[in-house]
């Protein structure tokens, strides 16, 4: 990843602030401006290859931090301007702006343009709308230029032994938390032990790029909400995780959430990764609170399937097709890939490399999590 400071020349008052951060994401120049509690995600964790600067504006984004939201956008009629709602946000478009407005506290609004992309953000967590930005546009690159690339929600860790790594996802099963399968406490049972053979690669998202026959695994920048009981666990190994002062409640379980990132990690003395190009194990996990032992077992090979199908982050691969420049966008688009068939491929992909799937099933216990995934080697 390389970083580098220069100035945009935006021609806007509000855009005069501190200077650029620059990153680049094969191929794709990223400028924040503007103070950000999570510039270090960013910075810290991010694909690296084909670094410079792109000679192709259009292959540059904006993003410029701010406090307040525009004027504009305190007065305009809704009865004459595109609007679009869900739960946890608002998105519209007026005249030449595309704009959301997020319940957790952010928002933002687009000008496309022939110098590329510009984004202004807003709020008291506008770092997390610059990340959820960079995401979208991350992926809405990486669809122009490769031909298989899909996006799977779950995380990933590399072995530093043999740089192959272990992907985790959830099951589908009737789970009694609902999406909460354990995926996350799993990841840093492997990313913080003491002693561990393992690199933190990503939480939430595995983008998964197959190139001329060879498979590439990526991460996105984000920050990695880690659930109360998990964060007590971590603390009683001897692990102490600076955690962002922002808390939420999980909907799900209720339970108290901190966000980390990858420096976190650093500073405790872990280390992170950004890539891999090969996978040995592919773990769906169904865990859940309880004094349960640890058990492996391994799938048919069309319920492998089923699962890996089941574990396509449709989300971000809609985000992927956003043509309108709305960031986080939850409906369905009439261009959206067919991702089921694009996830065949990279599943055949992996058969074809050997890969082991398998399914961990019993409590949340970070040791003995550690030690099974250990004991499949």
């Amino acid at each position: 990843m390389e970083k580098s400071e220069s100035r945009v020349g935006y021609d806007s008052k509000e855009e005069e602030i501190v200077k650029d951060s620059n990153f680049h994401f094969d191929g794709l120049a990223i400028c924040v401006k503007g103070k950000s509690s999570w510039i270090d995600v960013i910075e810290e964790h991010t694909v690296n290859s084909e670094l410079g600067q792109s000679e192709n504006t259009a292959n540059r984004v904006d993003i410029l931090l701010v406090d307040e939201q525009p004027q504009w956008l305190n007065s305009f009629d809704e009865d004459h301007v595109e609007i679009f709602r869900n739960g946890d946000l608002m998105q519209g478009r007026v005249r030449d702006k595309y704009f959301t407005k997020h319940k957790d506290g952010y928002g933002y609004y687009c000008t496309p343009s022939d110098r590329g992309t510009k984004f202004v953000v807003w709020g008291n967590r506008a770092d997390l709308g610059a990340v959820s930005i960079i995401k979208t546009e991350v992926l809405k690159h990486y669809q122009r230029k490769y031909d298989n690339f899909i996006v799977m929600h779950g995380g990933s860790v590399v072995d530093k032994r043999d740089s192959s790594s272990i992907v985790i996802t959830g099951v589908d099963y009737k789970h009694p938390r609902g999406n909460a399968t354990g995926k996350t406490t799993a990841l840093m049972s492997l990313a913080l032990h003491q002693g561990t053979t393992y690199k933190y690669l990503s939480n939430d998202e595995v983008v998964l790029i197959a190139d001329n026959g060879d498979l590439d695994l990526r991460t996105l920048p984000s920050p990695i909400p880690v659930r109360e009981g998990t964060f007590q666990q971590i603390e009683r190994n001897g692990v102490t995780l600076k955690a962002d002062q922002w808390v939420d409640i999980d909907k799900t379980t209720g339970e108290k959430t901190q966000y980390i990132s990858p420096a976190s990690i650093k500073s405790v003395g872990f280390e992170t990764e950004s890539r891999s190009n090969s996978v040995k194990y592919w773990i769906f996990c169904n865990l859940s609170p309880s004094e349960e032992s640890i058990s492996v077992s391994s799938p048919e090979r069309e319920e492998a399937r089923r699962l890996f199908m089941k574990s396509i982050y449709f989300k971000r691969m809609n985000q992927s097709c956003d043509k309108k420049f709305l960031g986080d966008y939850y409906s369905n688009h009439s261009d959206l890939l067919d991702s089921e068939k694009t996830a065949d491929v990279f599943f055949e992909l992996l058969e074809k490399n050997g890969v082991r799937f398998v399914v961990l099933s019993g409590g949340l216990n970070m040791n003995n999590i550690y030690n099974t995934i250990e004991s499949l080697s």
